[in-house]
């Protein structure tokens, strides 16, 4: 079993930042890549990652559990098995403790893959069988999944059904426990190109969808946002981020009385290197509080997460420590965003860290990520002290 060891966070003062004088200990779940990480309100963790089956097979979508706050976790189970390549998964849990998984796959074609789905509902033991859920006449890839407070499920993917170069976003919802979906529908609908979306459900039901668009310029897209009302209807897409120059890779999460919380790189301040930002606003209210939460390096792939108590936590792979090595960071807010602790480097190796996640539950943070190495790639985590 690998181990992982929960650190109170000490800090120091450092370019105005207080940082941690020592970084959580790290430890292996497995060989894979692009992990994501999701809590249960029993503080289970949940781990999904691509893997190989086999050295001569295609990738699939592996599943690993944390039922001590990350100090042990389980070995990874094989859990798409599809006779094409399963790759990008995104984890969600429902309240009453079922797993939902959500990834792109090709057994519908190399060149067009469907979003496809599968839920355990034995805490992970036995998975349904992998349910095409997009089957569009386009390509669908880059799945996000989220699951609302009374067990429907959320997914959203970038879709190439209404133009083969101007990809849009879709969303599906199911209300029966993954058994049938809703009809596909773009919600979009944008001139530009939409891509990398994510979702997140309120404790009042709202969805929130947050995507890159390139119709505010090619060269400079923005993040764009919409809202599923509860007249169920989707709100007017919104530029949110209004860059000078990209703005990409947005992430969501939602908090006390349905508070939604938006990040996302963006290289508007530096020319070459991206810094990491945080919106966060009141249900159906205004965005506000906007915090540029990163280091001087080149700061990207952010993640962030939020819980009932106004816990939020933001990492993301960072450069700060040399331009050959990229580490994952992490910040955290007792406050709901509206002011930060230090950062700690919660990777702090010579390697490569890249594709990170986390997850806030019971007061911790608990990061994944991969790292690279000669070997090939291994899925890591850490937990630390959000309190």
């Amino acid at each position: 079993m690998k181990r992982v060891a929960l650190l109170l966070l000490a800090s120091s003062c450092l370019m105005g930042f207080a940082l941690a004088k020592e970084p959580p200990s790290r430890h292996q779940i497995g060989a894979g890549h692009k992990p994501r990480i999701a809590a249960d309100k029993n503080g289970v963790l949940h781990v999904v990652y691509e893997g190989l089956p086999d050295a001569d097979k295609m990738t699939d979508v592996f599943y690993s559990q944390s039922t001590d706050g990350g100090v042990t976790w389980s070995a990874g189970i094989d859990i798409s098995h599809t006779p094409g390549a399963s790759s990008d998964p995104d984890v969600s849990v429902e309240s009453n403790g079922a797993i939902d998984v959500a990834w792109k796959d090709t057994s519908p074609g190399e060149q067009s893959p469907d979003v496809f789905f599968s839920r355990s509902d034995d805490n992970g033991k036995t998975w349904g069988y992998a349910a095409d859920v997009s089957n569009t006449s386009g390509a669908s890839t880059e799945p996000a999944i989220c699951c609302g407070s009374d067990n429907s499920i959320h997914i959203v993917w970038v879709d190439t059904s209404a133009s083969p170069t101007n990809p849009d976003i879709y969303y599906a919802v199911s209300t029966n426990s993954g058994e049938s979906w809703s009809k596909p529908e773009n919600i979009s609908k944008t001139p530009g190109l939409s891509r990398e979306p994510d979702v997140s459900v309120g404790v009042d039901g709202t969805a929130h969808v947050a995507w890159s668009d390139t119709t505010s310029g090619p060269i400079h897209p923005d993040i764009y946002y919409s809202r599923l009302e509860h007249n169920a209807t989707w709100s007017e897409p919104a530029d949110v981020s209004h860059g000078t120059r990209v703005s990409a890779h947005p992430c969501l999460a939602t908090g006390p009385q349905g508070r939604v919380y938006l990040a996302w790189q963006d290289a508007s301040k530096k020319l070459g290197a991206a810094d990491i930002w945080c919106l966060s606003a009141p249900p159906k209210g205004a965005w506000e509080n906007q915090t540029n939460i990163s280091m001087p390096g080149l700061s990207s792939e952010p993640c962030i997460a939020a819980d009932d108590a106004g816990h939020v936590a933001i990492a993301w792979s960072d450069s700060t420590s040399g331009s050959t090595r990229r580490d994952i960071c992490v910040r955290t807010s007792q406050d709901s965003a509206t002011q930060f602790d230090g950062q700690l480097n919660v990777s702090n190796t010579t390697a490569k860290s890249k594709h990170p996640d986390v997850a806030v539950s019971g007061g911790k943070t608990f990061v994944v990520w991969e790292e690279m190495g000669g070997a090939g790639s291994t899925v890591k985590a850490a937990a630390l002290l959000t309190k």
